[in-house]
């Protein structure tokens, strides 16, 4: 689209004052919102999005004369950051007397406010910095007492981007002297459950002050109804459902930030805290860092979007896959941070007669899984295999088909944390397959799941699909690779009457989990990302 000539000038200076991402974001499409421009009464240029004015339609000139003069101490001479450019009038008033850096999340609105607004000479000056996401995530400063002026229509239309420009003045503080007091928060229910008291178990082994938040029964109750009603998958729309249990949540997780005062407090995936809860929090415990683990898939739980930009700082499990979206959101501190295993309880075992078998998977039924074990069944070499001799653990397989039904245990019922250990321990060639809705193997989305390092842990053999990540966490030497689906059988048949063989691969895969995959190991690298600036 041609640009106009005051839009060309400030991208020019801009460009001079070494902002390219800034450039590119401007020119990006990442917004969907229509900015037209009218007049207040008198007579300042306006702005507004979709229907919606965001400044006052009669004298924009002395509404924000009584903002600045009511939020700025007497005599204030420093730096002004602003959030949101959505107010040609406030952004003029300001540049007469200060120097102003402006963060604003939407580029249609910035667009907008350099194509009418001739701002290329503050630019060029220095009077004037113009941040954007993208430039945001990779600024190296950190501003020393910032003093944050707001754009008030801007903050309603982007809560969840004013929390990341908050986090970006927040100082970093520094690793404490007196032992780290941790809190980790972790869901109602959920894979991310068994987590909350990994990372427990890896605090007490670095001999860290940490609490695992509890949740009374009245809550896990209420949050079990919540479960079971249809198509409630993501955070967002719990907390539209059940307002009164994440109030409740809430309340319950600031009295434990009040009694135990931590320095950081790690959530987990789908842990009951929205937009509102998280501002409420740090509000509490100002010096408190909030850090978040998604170990879920941001294009099915798309909740992360909502809430992550929240958080201090987040971590993730899918590499170079969500960090686009990260640096279109402006996170300067996110990081990848793949799963890990709890050797104490994935631990080389001997497991009940129940659980030995010479071939198994454990796990909950998708629609790939399905398929690909429909069709091993199928074609299971009969004279090397007993009915017996192949299980499925795990619940959610109602729809599989008679062939594969009877290969499920007690009737495809739910296990527990250490039947799961034993599964693992006690099976000869454990498949590993990753979940997936389509049809085979789905490497796109870019994660390693729980269940391979888990089974690495307790020395045992694995048959896993390959996985974009999984070169740079485990090597040829430490498991099987199932390149397709139709090469699950042949490595069955290969591995099923190499026991010598299966053990020194198990064997390697623990001693790298060991060294590498702990839960220890990941939470030292978060405390260590936490209070590094």
């Amino acid at each position: 689209m041609p640009l106009s000539p005051t839009l060309e000038r400030a991208i020019d200076a801009l460009k001079q004052k070494g902002s390219k991402l800034t450039c590119d974001w401007l020119l990006s499409d990442a917004s969907d919102a229509r900015v037209t421009t009218a007049h207040a009464r008198d007579g300042s240029l306006i702005f507004v999005v979709g229907s919606l004015s965001q400044d006052s339609r009669i004298s924009p000139q002395d509404d924000w004369k009584k903002y600045i003069l009511k939020r700025l101490p007497p005599g204030f001479t420093g730096n002004i950051y602003l959030f949101g450019l959505g107010s040609p009038t406030l952004l003029t008033l300001l540049l007469k007397k200060y120097k102003v850096i402006a963060f604003e999340p939407d580029p249609a609105v910035a667009r907008q406010f350099l194509s009418e607004v001739e701002i290329s000479p503050a630019i060029s000056d220095g009077s004037l910095r113009l941040l954007s996401p993208w430039e945001l995530r990779e600024t190296e400063e950190k501003p020393l007492s910032p003093f944050l002026l707001t754009h008030l229509p801007s903050q309603r239309r982007h809560p969840a981007a004013y929390e990341l420009f908050k986090n970006f003045l927040r100082p970093i503080p520094k690793l404490p002297q007196e032992p780290l007091r941790l809190l980790i928060i972790p869901p109602f229910s959920g894979g991310s459950l068994s987590m909350g008291q990994f990372l427990q178990n890896a605090a007490q082994t670095l001999k860290l002050n940490s609490h695992l938040l509890d949740w009374p029964q009245e809550l896990l109750l209420a949050s079990k109804e919540l479960a079971e009603k249809p198509h409630i998958l993501e955070l967002s729309d719990s907390a539209k459902k059940a307002p009164a249990l994440f109030a409740s949540a809430l309340e319950y997780t600031l009295e434990a930030l009040e009694k135990f005062k931590p320095h950081l407090t790690l959530a987990l995936a789908q842990a009951p805290l929205d937009l509102k809860a998280l501002s409420r929090l740090k509000e509490s415990n100002p010096e408190n860092q909030l850090a978040f683990w998604f170990v879920e898939d941001y294009r099915r739980f798309t909740y992360i979007n909502e809430i992550a930009q929240a958080y201090d700082l987040v971590f993730h499990i899918q590499g170079n896959l969500l960090e686009p979206q990260l640096r279109n959101w402006g996170m300067r501190r996110a990081y990848y941070l793949p799963l890990a295993a709890d050797d104490g309880i994935f631990k080389p075992q001997k497991s009940p007669d129940r659980y030995l078998t010479r071939i198994s998977f454990m796990g909950a039924a998708y629609p790939n899984r399905l398929k690909i074990f429909e069709e091993l069944a199928l074609n299971l070499p009969r004279t090397i295999i007993k009915n017996e001799d192949f299980r499925i653990f795990g619940s959610g397989w109602n729809q599989a088909s008679p062939s594969l039904k009877k290969y499920l245990f007690d009737k495809g019922r739910r296990v527990t944390l250490e039947e799961t250990a034993w599964i693992y321990a006690g099976t000869e060639i454990n498949l590993n397959i990753h979940s997936g809705e389509g049809k085979g193997f789905c490497p796109l989305s870019q994660f390693v799941n729980p269940r391979t390092f888990e089974i690495a842990s307790t020395g045992a053999f694995q048959i896993v699909d390959q996985r974009p990540l999984l070169s740079d966490l485990f090597s040829s030497k430490e498991l099987a690779i199932a390149q397709e689906p139709e090469n699950l059988l042949e490595l069955v048949e290969y591995y099923l009457e190499k026991e010598e063989l299966r053990r020194k691969i198990g064997q390697a895969a623990r001693e790298r989990v060991q060294k590498e995959h702990l839960y220890s190991h990941r939470l030292e690298n978060i405390i260590k990302l936490a209070f590094t600036n």
